[in-house]
């Protein structure tokens, strides 16, 4: 519960609009940081590897790809 904003949930137990938007947010923030830390570092460690142009794309592309996998599990609601 937010200070101020009453009850935290809505009647039937689902988060409001502006909550699932804070979560959302806060939870792409790291991913979106974490693939752009990655990126940059794909011609280092094509060097200190030795990989191939095609080891570099997927070393670069495994945590955008599984990122977006987990993220169907995770926005599936169960039903009542």
């Amino acid at each position: 519960m937010f200070p101020g904003t009453g009850r935290a949930r809505a009647a039937d137990g689902t988060l409001r609009p502006w909550q699932m938007l804070v979560l959302t947010t806060t939870g792409s923030a790291p991913c979106f940081w974490a693939w752009a830390l990655l990126a940059p570092l794909g011609p280092r460690l094509r060097d200190e590897l030795d990989l191939s142009s095609f080891e570099q794309s997927v070393v670069v592309a495994v945590p955008v790809v599984v990122g977006a996998l987990g993220r169907i599990p995770a926005g599936s609601r169960p039903e009542r």
